[in-house]
């Protein structure tokens, strides 16, 4: 075969990766921060990862060490490069489903599992893994115990339970008297980011951490869900509220954003 054939196969070839790489990197909720010292991003997966170091009180010691954290909770289009076959479904026919939706309808054990698997494709250099309770808790303290001052403001800044969601669902638990323009959950990144740069730590998905729990009325242990979600009544949209779950729990409120955790000294996302 001529070179010049070789040549337009071999491009042809690599279209599909190139496609694949372009819609990652140059969708609006995914962009990446400007200031590239302190984010990277995992060119698997395009997960963006942001250097988070989280304030010290006065007397406190130790001090909470930085950490690299997932800007973003974790997409549907990211967990199905793990898992083709994985659906979010939808909630009483709103899809949870479209690429930029944070993954819905998935266990403690696949949210794992996930972690396992992109930090054996890093070949050691990373590991992948959930953010323990405290961890989740320190990202989402800022100066002020949330942006908003009222609950009418909360849908300014979070995709919550809201007055439109109420009315269509039937919903009887107490929501949002505004409306954020999402009936369930929004494409991530629809909102403002919080003081540590990232996206949706209150509301869109409560999410899954490595934090061990008692379940209630049962002896058995399941694990903390943090942030509450798009169905959350006001009082569990806080840093401090927390739910724990069996392992095996799939839900239309729950999803999961990472850690990256470098396991070499060759630098992060180097």
């Amino acid at each position: 075969m001529k070179p010049l054939n070789w040549l337009i196969l071999f491009v042809v070839g690599l279209l599909p990766i190139a496609g694949l790489v372009w819609t990652f990197q140059t969708d609006p909720h995914l962009a990446v921060p400007e200031d590239s010292k302190n984010s990277w991003i995992d060119p698997l997966t395009a997960i963006i990862f942001v250097y988070v170091n989280p304030s010290c009180e006065a007397g406190q010691d130790p001090c909470p060490p930085p950490l690299w954290m997932g800007r973003h909770e974790i997409t549907n289009q990211q967990f199905q490069r793990f898992r083709q076959s994985h659906s979010s479904r939808n909630y009483r026919n709103q899809p949870l489903d479209t690429p930029l939706q944070p993954v819905a309808y998935v266990s403690w054990e696949e949210a794992h599992a996930f972690g396992e698997w992109l930090t054996q494709q890093h070949s050691g250099r990373y590991r992948f893994r959930l953010p323990t309770s405290k961890e989740w808790q320190q990202v989402c303290e800022t100066r002020e115990a949330q942006p908003w001052k009222t609950a009418e403001q909360a849908c300014q800044w979070a995709s919550v339970s809201d007055e439109v969601a109420a009315a269509t669902f039937g919903w009887s638990h107490p929501t949002h008297p505004c409306n954020d323009n999402f009936t369930v959950s929004a494409p991530v990144g629809s909102f403002p980011v919080n003081e540590h740069n990232l996206y949706d730590v209150l509301g869109n998905l409560a999410e899954w951490t490595s934090e061990k729990a008692e379940l209630p009325n049962s002896a058995e242990q399941g694990y903390i869900t943090r942030g509450g979600s798009w169905f959350s009544p006001p009082d569990q949209i806080s840093c401090q509220f927390q739910e724990a779950f069996s392992a095996l729990t799939s839900d239309p409120r729950i999803g999961f954003r990472l850690v990256a955790v470098p396991l070499c000294h060759c630098g992060v996302g180097k």
